[in-house]
């Protein structure tokens, strides 16, 4: 059977992510109240990247940048739930 890690966002510093096993304790240094769980992913689901630094470190800590642009005449994106 294969294991299921639990996803987190950073809720104070946006982009910042952490997957952990599920069960396991938050990494040294890491304010549990600063992160919020948004998912589980199946291991089969984990790309290599994820799978070499839970397996080295118990965790995988990333950040993401999200870029884009805006052509002349189009409205830019909210961040609003409609």
């Amino acid at each position: 059977m294969a294991e299921i890690y639990d996803r987190y966002r950073n809720v104070k510093r946006k982009g910042e992510g952490l997957i952990l096993k599920r069960g396991d304790p938050f990494p040294a240094g890491a304010i549990p109240d600063e992160w919020q769980k948004h998912s589980n992913v199946d291991e089969s689901k984990l790309s290599e990247a994820d799978k070499k630094d839970l397996a080295k470190h118990g965790y995988r800590y990333f950040k993401t940048k999200v870029t884009f642009t805006i052509k002349e005449g189009e409205t830019p994106p909210t961040n609003r739930r409609r």
